[in-house]
């Protein structure tokens, strides 16, 4: 499975970010507001204002309402801290938070001018760990969840940032404060219509062991019917598991850009290089492009695209398969939306006249985001159609995935991957077969961890499990691979 955590630009745009000074924020009292600063945008970010767009003024409230945990041994940093974020030095601040985080993390001044300094420098993805924290343990103080929700808003979590802003609208804030969330609440119904020009990147490197690189089964012998007799035949080595180490390469570019206001052009492409320690019989390459029009009608995205793949095992071409699909992503409420596609794939198999076929799949997926967890469960229907091929097969299919966002920098997934395979045709020629018509359920669970090290590059670590039952015992196997490796992102 290709691992690839999600990339971003390297171009900074220029923002209209929001100062707040730290006055109290009382029932009574309206807040004084500083105008909005420019900072640099995040990498990131769906929507950048221009230096000329309008200023968005946020209500200021004191992060003492929260008793301070540190000690008079760290009065002094949180004094430093907090001078800086006045005198807008939001990467002096941003550098003394980062230092200090092992000693200071947890204490509620301290966060905040940590989450602010790294919101302000374009580090909205650290930011958000701070304020979903901080939000998450004094559910009272609205301006941890303006914070909040401006970050949700130039990550592009675009619902998730509607939700925190209505929340506070809802407790009737003053006026300058009902003023900002309106600003934000109107450029969040733009650009759900609008498509925006942007651009990823992302390369991996990795290096594990598979304990079955040829998906093949474990036992030496098979017990046949031969000429109405029993009869026994032994597998040669090429017929059973082999287990190697191994290194993977991984790349991924994608480019949008927008034809119009609610329409635009996708494009993806892509390859992977997997090279096997012990033998390079089963070493596999890809590479893909898959390309998309795209238009937007309120809350739904259609989508029509067509794409080519190319595999080889070995160095010898393997498979070619040309596509074309059709999608509809539709947003049932705030943290939930439906995406259903329909694919066409012609697949030609240079080695295997018999799995050559035209295949048609249907499949739909629910997607659920809330703060720090998503998760994603889906089911897929594919025929084949290559006429009594004896490798032609229907397949029915369930996906479950989740990722869970531990801190800043840390991020556990996980996915369920199980596979109904059923063969059209019985096999005469084989012998192994029995006269069975063949019958597959493929079972596969990956669980991974990734951990942000630097700026655009993480290492994460993975283990993938495949249990393959078969009514045939030759088809039957498992298979587990460990892999671990750094991922650099754009």
């Amino acid at each position: 499975m290709l691992h690839g955590p999600r990339c971003h630009p390297t171009f900074w745009l220029l923002i209209t970010a929001l100062l707040t000074s730290l006055t109290a924020y009382a029932e009574d009292e309206v807040a004084s507001a500083d105008t909005a600063q420019p900072a640099l945008n995040s990498p990131d970010s769906p929507d950048s204002p221009s230096a000329d767009s309008p200023r968005l003024p946020i209500p200021a409230i004191r992060p003492t309402l929260v008793e301070s945990t540190t000690t008079n041994t760290s009065e002094a940093l949180l004094q430093r801290l907090t001078q800086y974020i006045n005198q807008q030095q939001y990467d002096l601040a941003y550098q003394l938070s980062s230092d200090q985080l092992a000693q200071l993390e947890g204490d509620p001044t301290f966060d905040f001018n940590y989450g602010f300094s790294a919101a302000q420098t374009g580090r909205y993805n650290e930011a958000l760990f701070v304020f979903e924290r901080l939000t998450s343990e004094y559910p009272g103080v609205p301006r941890y969840r303006l914070e909040l929700a401006r970050c949700y808003y130039y990550l592009g979590q675009l619902d998730n940032a509607d939700t925190e802003f209505r929340r506070v609208q809802a407790i009737n804030p003053p006026a300058q404060v009902q003023q900002t969330i309106s600003l934000f609440l109107d450029r969040i119904a733009e650009q759900r219509q609008r498509f925006h020009s942007n651009w990823a990147a992302a390369v991996s490197y990795s290096a594990g062991y598979d304990s079955n690189i040829n998906s093949a089964t474990d036992i030496d012998q098979i017990d046949i019917i031969l000429n109405n007799q029993p009869a026994t035949v032994v597998l040669n080595e090429e017929q059973t598991e082999t287990s190697s180490g191994f290194y993977k390469l991984n790349g991924n570019v994608s480019y949008r850009t927008p034809l119009t206001k609610r329409s635009g052009l996708a494009l993806r492409l892509g390859g992977q290089r997997k090279a096997n320690a012990s033998s390079n019989d089963y070493d596999l390459n890809a590479t893909f492009i898959d390309g998309d029009f795209q238009l937007l009608r309120g809350v739904h995205r259609f989508n029509i695209g067509a794409g080519y793949r190319h595999y080889w095992l070995a160095e010898e071409s393997l498979v070619t398969t040309p596509s074309a699909h059709l999608g509809w992503h539709y947003q049932l409420t705030n943290p939930l939306q439906l995406k259903s596609r329909v694919e066409l794939r012609e697949n030609d198999n240079k080695l295997n006249n018999d799995l050559d076929a035209t295949q048609l799949e249907l499949s739909s997926m629910l997607e659920f985001g809330r703060e720090q967890f998503n998760a994603q469960a889906g089911i897929m229907f594919s025929t084949e159609f290559a006429g009594d091929s004896p490798l032609a097969k229907d397949t029915l299919g369930l996906n479950l995935s989740g990722q869970y966002l531990l801190n800043t920098r840390s991020t556990l997934y996980a996915l369920l991957y199980w596979r109904q395979n059923d063969y059209q045709n019985n096999d005469d020629e084989n012998l192994l077969s029995n006269g069975n018509s063949r019958s597959e359920s493929l079972l596969q669970t990956i669980i991974g961890f990734n951990r942000s090290l630097i700026s655009n590059v993480s290492a994460f670590a993975q283990f993938t499990y495949m249990d393959n039952q078969s009514n045939i015992d030759i088809y039957q196997y498992d298979r587990y691979l460990i892999e671990g490796g750094l991922t650099l992102s754009f």
